[in-house]
């Protein structure tokens, strides 16, 4: 990750949720009312398409985080096993 925070991917994700978004609205929207309907539901439907691939984006860093989070510990209780092994191994059991 960039040292400033910016995540490139990120964008593109929005941009990708934005515009399945704006496409779907912009066909509900042009069913109802024509060409003004069209850029209403273009509009709409792109933010709620962002909002929905923020709410996935977050699901997974969560779900990065608490896998990581597991991980460190199982490796910190395999450590933990290999010391109290050399430690029976130097005692001779």
């Amino acid at each position: 990750m960039d040292p400033s925070g910016y995540r490139p991917f990120k964008d593109y994700w929005d941009w990708f949720w934005g515009g399945i978004g704006a496409g779907i609205g912009g066909d509900i929207g042009g069913v109802v009312a024509s060409p003004p309907g069209a850029w209403i539901g273009m509009g709409l439907g792109g933010a709620v398409g962002v909002w929905i691939g923020d709410q996935i984006w977050e699901g997974g860093e969560q779900l990065y985080d608490i896998v990581k989070d597991a991980w460190t510990g199982l490796r910190g209780k395999l450590e933990k096993l290999k010391m109290y092994n050399a430690m029976l191994d130097e005692l001779g059991l």
